[in-house]
């Protein structure tokens, strides 16, 4: 388990080799990646100061939440549209280039429906019993999320209700956040 800082690096960053990762599970070419992450903006610039402590916080076990500040909020006329979306691409894409997560997951997180979506298409990634239904499909990803000994990112893109992710946060020792 990766225990130092995840070292995000810039968009141009050339990738590190990755360190120890476990078994290799059967019918999986590691490192496996679902879902869509959205491409970053033209003129894209990583400034710290906007979420100062990101990197820090992006440790094994941890949930992170990008929402915006009150300040942020007064004024606006787009409610809602703040750069998550692009500050949580860019931290997943140098945790990806860097070889730092054998997972990521981009679940656009919008409704339940989709979060089940999302948690299909990983379980199919991950080459577990994707066949019945939704629930059943999320639920057998939850529970490898829970006991994965691989560094692991999940993100949940937009997601505006919390209880579209009744049942399906892991739980227990987990290696990824």
């Amino acid at each position: 388990m990766h225990t130092g800082s995840y070292g995000l690096t810039s968009i141009d960053g050339p990738p590190q080799p990755a360190g120890p990762a476990g078994p290799r599970r059967r019918g999986v070419a590691w490192p496996v990646r679902s879902g869509p992450v959205p491409p970053l903006a033209e003129g894209f610039i990583a400034r710290p100061e906007t979420v100062p402590g990101l990197e820090a916080a992006l440790v094994p076990g941890a949930a992170v939440a990008l929402v915006p500040g009150q300040e942020a909020s007064e004024g606006r006329d787009r409610p809602g549209s703040f750069g998550k979306t692009q500050l949580a691409s860019y931290a997943a894409g140098s945790l990806w280039r860097s070889r730092t997560v054998d997972l990521l997951v981009w679940v656009v997180a919008t409704s339940r429906a989709s979060v089940l979506s999302g948690f299909g298409q990983a379980a199919a990634k991950l080459g577990l019993d994707h066949a019945g239904d939704a629930e059943s499909a999320a639920a057998r990803v939850v529970a490898w999320l829970s006991g994965a000994s691989r560094p692991w990112l999940v993100v949940l893109d937009d997601l505006c209700c919390a209880a579209a992710l009744d049942g399906l946060w892991p739980q227990g020792r987990r290696a990824g956040c």
